[in-house]
């Protein structure tokens, strides 16, 4: 299991890039450059996001490596129903 060095939140008051989200978690772990080179780190950006959204009812985006996608989870008012949908950096 890799050391945590950094793990934050932060309200974000305006981001041009993703104007309708407005709070960014990161997590870094001190081993990550070491794994990434040995092809051992994986991204768990769209499992911790679906579940943060699932667990605490707020739409969450992960965004995608490319930097200009991303997925957001969120409910469906109309059907009450978990969805996922790709969005674009605007």
């Amino acid at each position: 299991m890799p050391n945590l060095s950094l793990v934050g939140i932060k309200e974000v008051k305006y981001n041009k890039k993703w104007p309708d989200y407005n709070f960014l978690l990161s997590v870094i772990t001190t081993d990550s450059i070491k794994e990434i080179a040995g092809e051992h780190m994986h991204d768990l950006s769209h499992w911790f996001a679906r579940y943060i959204s699932l667990q605490s009812d707020l739409d969450t985006l992960s965004e995608n490596t490319d930097k200009e996608t991303g997925l957001s989870f969120y409910r469906n008012c109309i059907t009450k129903n978990r969805e996922i949908q790709i969005i674009n950096a605007t």
